[in-house]
């Protein structure tokens, strides 16, 4: 396990007890259903990142409270696209540049506003970060390696894997072979490698069966 960048910000002195803790999953799912009705195309999207990310996160060594806000950043990770128009979301094809910056601000900006409906400041970080990428070439802040928060850092793992394994209005799935070749390519560049490793480890358990 990493020890830079792992600080513990996902301990709340707030987070105590069941009421609060049911107040938190009921704001979550709430606006999820928000997300999926704004963007049906992605529904289930949030919640296989949430698998995906709670199960590295716990090879990698977080607590109780840390999965648990761990799964509904993975979870609420998109939830800024609710103010993206619905044709650019659906759009059949490659996004422009300054179509991604969009999204991608608006995700960022809903950062603050999620933290607060679940009642965990500690999503906010997560979620800001959550473009950035380990060779510093990331989105907003251009964070390099571990000073990125960990959370971060496993969650863009998950989305892009996610991602790449689910057919788009604009591509095809990848193979579950040829998406992990792909994060092995990355690893160290896109991707924390630790978080490449835990990954690797939990995701055969994980992955939904095939039809």
């Amino acid at each position: 396990m990493r020890g830079g960048g792992r600080d513990r910000p996902y301990c709340e002195a707030s987070l105590r007890g069941s009421a609060l803790r049911d107040k938190s999953l009921s704001a979550m799912r709430q606006m999820l259903l928000e997300l999926e009705q704004h963007n049906p195309a992605r529904k289930g999207h949030g919640e296989r990142v949430a698998s995906y990310s709670v199960a590295t996160a716990h090879k990698l060594g977080f607590n109780e409270e840390e999965l648990f806000a761990m799964r509904i950043a993975a979870v609420l990770h998109d939830y800024g696209k609710t103010r993206i128009d619905r044709t650019i979301l659906e759009h059949s094809g490659q996004l422009e540049a300054h179509q991604l910056v969009e999204i991608r601000a608006w995700v960022v900006g809903s950062a603050s506003k999620v933290s607060k409906e679940v009642f965990l400041e500690s999503v906010e970080p997560i979620i800001v970060s959550q473009y950035e990428r380990f060779d510093g070439l990331g989105f907003p802040g251009k964070q390099k390696g571990e000073e990125i928060p960990i959370g971060a850092r496993v969650i863009a793992l998950c989305v892009a894997f996610d991602v790449m394994r689910n057919q788009q209005c604009w591509k095809l799935a990848k193979s579950e072979e040829d998406a992990i070749a792909d994060i092995n390519r990355n690893s160290a560049t896109q991707f924390d490698p630790d978080v490449v490793a835990a990954f690797l480890s939990v995701q055969p358990l994980i992955t939904p069966i095939d039809l």
